[in-house]
């Protein structure tokens, strides 16, 4: 049986991921059930609040801070889309896929 946990188990013994404010590392946390299968989430503050953490209003007006923690620690990348919306690419992401079929989400 192929291993499809979401999360791996070395994300306790990860350094960069660690090195977070526990705010910061609790909306990565939260973020990966969102990426897209390349590893990538939308960049705008407003739209990643309502689909990562809508509850969680003491979150709301750090979000840009927090992701910057995550860019500041190697553990994503911000770039600007084709139409020019920010993206974050979360560049561990596919290494630890295991077992999840690459083509059964539409590109």
């Amino acid at each position: 049986m192929a291993d499809r946990r979401m999360l791996s188990a070395t994300v306790a013994e990860d350094e960069e991921l660690n090195r977070l404010s526990i705010e910061a590392q609790l909306l990565f946390l939260m973020a990966i059930p969102h990426l897209d299968r390349d590893g990538l989430l939308t960049g705008n503050p407003r739209v990643l609040f309502g689909r990562v953490c809508p509850l969680r209003d003491e979150l709301r007006d750090r979000i840009l801070i927090l992701v910057n923690e995550w860019i500041d620690q190697g553990l994503v990348v911000k770039y600007a889309g084709a139409d020019g919306s920010p993206v974050l690419f979360f560049d561990a992401f596919m290494k630890n896929q295991r077992g999840i079929e690459y083509g059964s989400e539409k590109p």
